[in-house]
């Protein structure tokens, strides 16, 4: 009898450890499966925004009054295969447009904003990006002319850290991370805005009323798709800057 139970627990043994071995593969394959399910999705997603992105700028270079249609567009590659299409839609802005919409304005980048000569209140919010507790923007308004700076504002976005910087002003930032700021344009021509230590994703109200365009872009690879927004204004930059705000999703 004791032989006997002794030969039934090897078998059971047996039998367990090869059920453990096989899902030991069963698993490795699968994960390995995933792994490469998700390299491929990762490839597609790339070429799908750099899809996205070559639409854009076709989009930016030439929507007009004249042109804003386009044609669904694929790209190849160099043998010829397919990598993936992207789709342009330009739209005039609804007039009346007040609002600037969130866009991210990089690190020590200056982003400028015809305002042209308005006496209104605008609202800038701003959101760091970073981790960074100094992080701050400053504001400055400029005349007619573009070259003679009529005020500037450093602005520090308290987000319970560290105390603000040496002469900049403090906001207490929202429960979301936003600091809001009340600027009179005080009848200047251009606005410009210089986010410090960390990018910032910034939105204006109450902005100048703006006419132009909203452009989007879908760029598509596989299972991949992804978009991005532009807003073009009329003449609303000069050429040394960026004349449109590009958002991406």
């Amino acid at each position: 009898m004791t032989k006997h139970k002794s030969g039934a627990a090897a078998l059971i043994l047996v039998v367990l450890t090869m059920v453990t071995v096989l899902g030991i593969a069963v698993t490795s394959a699968s994960q390995s499966t995933i792994n490469l399910r998700d390299a491929a999705y990762s490839t597609q997603n790339d070429q799908a925004l750099a899809c996205a992105q070559a639409g854009i700028e076709i989009g930016l270079a030439n929507t007009n009054e004249d042109n804003d249609s386009f044609e669904e567009t694929k790209l190849l590659s160099y043998d010829g295969r397919d990598l993936c299409t992207y789709d342009v839609q330009s739209g005039s802005m609804p007039d009346g447009t007040k609002v600037i919409p969130a866009h991210v304005v990089k690190e020590n980048l200056t982003q400028q904003y015809n305002t042209g000569g308005s006496n209104d209140t605008i609202t800038i919010e701003f959101k760091p990006l970073g981790s960074d507790e100094k992080a701050s923007i400053a504001v400055y308004l400029y005349d007619l002319q573009g070259g003679n700076e009529l005020t500037r504002q450093m602005i520090y976005c308290y987000r319970g850290g560290s105390l603000p910087p040496d002469d900049f002003e403090r906001k207490t930032a929202n429960g979301d991370g936003v600091c809001s700021l009340n600027v009179p344009l005080k009848k200047a021509a251009y606005l410009r805005i210089r986010p410090l230590y960390t990018d910032m994703q910034i939105r204006i109200t109450n902005f100048p009323s703006q006419t132009g365009w909203e452009i989007v872009s879908v760029g598509t690879a596989g299972k991949s798709r992804r978009t991005i927004k532009a807003y073009k204004f009329y003449s609303q930059l000069p050429a040394a800057f960026d004349e449109a705000i590009v958002s991406f999703d």
